[in-house]
């Protein structure tokens, strides 16, 4: 996961209203290729969903980063995650596996279904990370996902001083 580093030059407000008007947070039609995502505080998350939809496939990519303004230049720093890795979908799998960890507590079932039950979070998250990094569609999603974020930025390299 290498932090991408960009300059682009679209003010910061314009960048940010952009993901806000044309990125749906919400979306009930997963059987069409969408982009969504949501932003706050100049930070975002756009994740890209390529429409088809089988059984066990959970090819799942997503761009985090944030939107910065330094010396009357905005830069644009963000990550690709593959699979349930992204900081928001490992906390979401915290959440899962503290409400596992109230609801079946140790003094209604026996410590190795408590175990067991309590790494289901993690297999979930590992069998993600693996399925994205080893099909064709994960590779082929995240190019797609690259390519939209730097033209609807229209970014430029950053350079290294």
């Amino acid at each position: 996961m290498k932090k991408r580093r960009y300059i682009t030059k679209l003010p910061r407000k314009e960048c940010l209203s952009f993901i806000k008007e044309n990125i749906d947070f919400i979306r009930f039609d997963f059987y069409n290729e969408s982009f969504r995502g949501w932003t706050k505080f100049g930070i975002f998350s756009i994740s890209y969903n390529d429409g088809e939809h089988n059984r066990r496939r959970i090819v799942r990519n997503k761009a985090v980063g944030r939107i910065s303004v330094k010396d009357g230049k905005t830069h644009v720093r963000f990550r690709l995650y593959k699979g349930w890795t992204d900081p928001f979908a490992l906390i979401y799998t915290m959440f899962l596996f503290s409400c596992i960890n109230l609801i079946m507590g140790p003094p209604f079932i026996s410590e190795m279904f408590f175990l067991s039950v309590s790494l289901l979070p993690a297999i979930m998250v590992l069998y993600s990370w693996l399925y994205t990094i080893l099909s064709e569609d994960g590779h082929s999603n995240e190019a797609i996902l690259l390519a939209y974020v730097e033209r609807v930025f229209e970014l430029e390299p950053e350079m290294k001083q």
